[in-house]
């Protein structure tokens, strides 16, 4: 549960090495897409003695990654590029691996959701560096992105037992 790569869906090494502004830009929202949904789950069946915080914390990342898709379909629009909404666009983008979570425990899901969370940061920094200077407004919009889920990271973290 703990390690990173357990939320992983594969992505092949020739797709990260011809990384451009719209396919990291739909990597990216699927990825939000796949992180709001295990937020929902984790606001609507947490259980155990943290159940209130991270209730209530849930409660404002679902409202944040729903601004950040909205932030990603206007970067697209932005380039000239059409922001997907097909599920199995959104699902097969993602880095992160749709799973039947069978975890109930506060402290548990906020694990889960602080390793996906990590996940998501690292692969934004490896699109920083992809864009670089070739595409500067994408690169700023990744390396917010990247900072903001560190944090919720480590916020996460914080709510563990």
């Amino acid at each position: 549960m703990g390690d990173k790569k357990n939320h992983s869906n594969s992505m092949a090494k020739d797709q990260r090495d011809t990384v451009t502004p719209s396919s990291a830009l739909i990597c990216a929202m699927g990825s939000t897409h796949t992180l709001l949904m295990k937020t929902l789950h984790t606001h609507w069946n947490a259980k155990g003695s943290r159940f209130l915080a991270v209730h209530e914390f849930t409660d404002k990342q679902y409202v944040s990654l729903l601004k950040e898709l909205d932030s990603l379909a206007e970067r697209l629009r932005a380039i000239d590029a059409v922001a997907p909404t097909e599920m199995s666009v959104l699902t097969s983008a993602s880095i992160l691996r749709e799973d039947h979570l069978d975890i109930y425990d506060a402290s548990k899901l906020s694990r889960h959701l602080a390793d996906a969370h990590s996940g998501v940061s690292d692969v934004y920094e490896a699109f920083i560096k992809k864009l670089g200077d070739e595409h500067p407004v994408s690169a700023d919009l990744f390396t917010q992105l990247a900072g903001h889920h560190e944090k919720v990271a480590w916020m996460y973290k914080a709510l563990i037992d």
